[in-house]
């Protein structure tokens, strides 16, 4: 058999991973904070010469919610940057793994669901979810107790 030479169409996809929001970041708080989340109110005080957290945000800081509103418009604004296709593959929450509870995982993750379906409703993209680890392993959350109790892994719905 000949192998074809027919032009075979081209599907462009995102990949899009781990955005981390942090609904407590504060611009202007420490960055370079003790804890393992830092640029929020109580990171501690600042004080000269140490790192603040940047308006659009910082390293070692999760992100503001501007900032991927920000990365959405970009994407939107020019249709060549449009895909055909996003792979989103969770990780939605804050790294405040000491003090996340079901609910505030469950908020993030809507959070993020609304901002792709707003920003996208109007294109022709599918998406395609998966929850990552931080979105379902809080210890509020899974339970090995009996099969089908897990409401937040067994309950995750397609907004589109």
């Amino acid at each position: 058999m000949a192998k074809s030479t027919e032009e075979r169409p081209t599907l462009r996809a995102m990949h899009l991973s781990d955005v981390h929001l942090d609904f407590e970041y504060l611009p202007g708080s420490l960055a370079s904070c003790k804890d393992y989340l830092c640029c929020r109110a109580d990171s501690g005080k600042v004080k000269p010469g140490d790192t603040v957290a940047g308006d659009w945000g910082t390293p070692l800081c999760d992100i503001p919610v501007q900032t991927f509103q920000s990365m959405l418009d970009y994407i939107v604004k020019d249709d060549s940057l449009v895909p055909d296709m996003i792979f989103w593959t969770g990780d939605n929450s804050a790294h405040n793994v000491w003090d996340n509870t079901a609910e505030e995982s469950v908020a993030y993750t809507v959070k993020v669901s609304q901002m792709i379906k707003d920003t996208f409703d109007d294109k022709d993209v599918t998406i395609m979810p998966i929850q990552g680890n931080h979105d379902t392993w809080v210890e509020e959350i899974e339970s090995f107790a009996a099969p089908g109790i897990n409401y937040e892994i067994n309950h995750f719905k397609y907004m589109w």
